[in-house]
């Protein structure tokens, strides 16, 4: 029905008044056409939404009350419950989500009932609650309530053991889904501000924010990096973690390669020598001044790190790269 459909684009644009006349010019001229229910929902959500409450619901109640069994009934309801909701009358609407649920158990209004009651729960941290309103409409459920009844489902396994949301979200990262461990590291963060493995999951959450390569995501990663390296121990393993990836940071996406050679420097001073943290730092180092041309200094820094591991002096990559320094001080 082109009226109805056009109808449903003006509501979409808040247009309602526009879509109000012409479903109201259309009812009056058919009265017993089949699209009539259909067209006496959309008429009456108008209404609704032009705030002449008494219309609306007089119009959606009639659907409810003549329309028996056809989904225009399903959607009357459901328009109902969503007014009665707002109002904060909730007996009201929970007598006809009752309605909606045992007349029309598959019907997507009920999906969208039932999802958005899941979706309060779990905003709210009642991962039980979410997790018994999702699973019974599972099958239908869109991708983003799906994704949420995993996280409930980990989130309430974590109430007994904190890391196992850490395993789940390692899991999603192996799999490919990223933007959905993010959203379950974000959700322990928040519902476990004090577990000990906070620095894990926040030097974890920031790979896959770093990763994605958005701005204000790499911006927030910083932050989470930081946030472990202030909150130590020195020598921690989330903080020697976060610590490495700044100086990925800092020598990428920020082009700071001096302040990371410069961090590199620190965290050898920190971890002991023979740790890899303190290897990693020096090599590191070193390979900058390499990659930017700074042959004196990578002189320098590939003695250094040999005089530390004098097996590195057979290293062939490390004979190649001191060579070229060494080639670059004389030219």
């Amino acid at each position: 029905m082109k009226v109805i459909e056009a109808a449903r684009k003006d509501l979409r644009a808040n247009r309602g008044e526009k879509a109000f006349d012409a479903l109201s010019i259309w009812v009056a001229k058919n009265p017993a056409d089949n699209h009539l229910p259909e067209a006496l929902v959309l008429q009456g959500t108008c209404a609704l939404h032009l705030k002449r409450d008494d219309l609306g619901l007089r119009t959606l109640e009639r659907v409810v009350a003549q329309a028996n069994g056809l989904p225009a009934q399903a959607e009357a309801l459901e328009q109902l419950i969503l007014h009665f909701e707002a109002k904060g009358n909730t007996v009201r609407a929970s007598e006809l989500a009752g309605r909606l649920f045992t007349n029309f158990p598959e019907h997507p209004a009920t999906v969208r009932w039932l999802v958005r009651r899941a979706e309060t729960a779990f905003a709210a941290g009642k991962y039980t609650e979410a997790i018994a309103t999702f699973s019974r409409v599972e099958k239908k459920l869109p991708i983003e309530a799906a994704n949420h009844l995993m996280i409930a489902w980990a989130m309430q396994n974590a109430s007994s053991d904190p890391a196992t949301v850490l395993l789940s979200a390692q899991s999603l990262i192996k799999d490919q889904k990223e933007d959905l461990a993010v959203q379950l590291y974000t959700t322990f963060l928040k519902k476990f501000p004090q577990s000990p493995h906070v620095a894990e999951a926040k030097t974890r959450l920031g790979w896959c924010l770093y990763d994605g390569g958005d701005v204000a995501k790499i911006e927030r990663a910083e932050q989470l990096w930081r946030e472990v390296i202030a909150a130590g121990p020195p020598t921690g393993e989330w903080v020697g973690e976060c610590q490495w990836h700044m100086v990925q940071l800092l020598s990428g996406p920020k082009n700071q390669w001096k302040q990371a050679a410069e961090l590199c420097v620190q965290i050898a001073r920190t971890f002991p020598k023979g740790s890899f943290r303190h290897e990693q730092a020096l090599y590191s180092r070193a390979w900058l001044f390499w990659a930017k041309k700074d042959w004196p200094s990578g002189v320098a820094a590939f003695e250094a790190l040999i005089a530390a591991y004098p097996a590195k002096a057979q290293h062939p990559p490390i004979v190649r790269y001191l060579e070229e320094c060494r080639q670059g001080v004389t030219q």
